[in-house]
C-alpha cells in the first residue's frame, strides 16, 4: 500500500522524507498540495480490494510551517 501513497506525493510534487512500519512521512510545496495528494491517497486505498474480507482505510494528518529535518531522516532515505 506504501507503493500507492507513494505515486500519490509524487503526483503532487512532494518527497518522502521517511517510513516507518505502515508510515509514510512527506512535505510537499504547499498545503494545498498536500491536500491534493491526501485526497488521492484516500481515492486510492477506497479503489483497492479487501484484504483477508477487510477494507483498507488510512488516517492522514496536515501539519503547516517551517519543516525542521533532522539528520537522521536525511539519512533515512539514501
Amino acid at each position: 500500500m506504501l507503493t500507492e501513497l507513494k505515486k500519490s506525493v509524487a503526483i503532487e510534487q512532494g518527497r518522502v522524507v521517511k517510513t516507518i512500519g505502515d508510515e509514510l512521512m512527506a512535505t510537499l510545496p504547499s498545503a494545498d498540495r498536500a491536500m491534493l495528494a491526501a485526497c488521492d491517497m484516500q481515492n486510492r486505498v477506497l479503489a483497492m480490494l479487501p484484504r483477508n474480507g477487510v477494507k483498507l482505510a488510512i488516517r492522514i494528518g496536515f501539519h503547516f510551517g517551517p519543516v525542521i529535518e533532522d539528520e537522521a531522516d536525511s539519512t533515512a532515505m539514501r
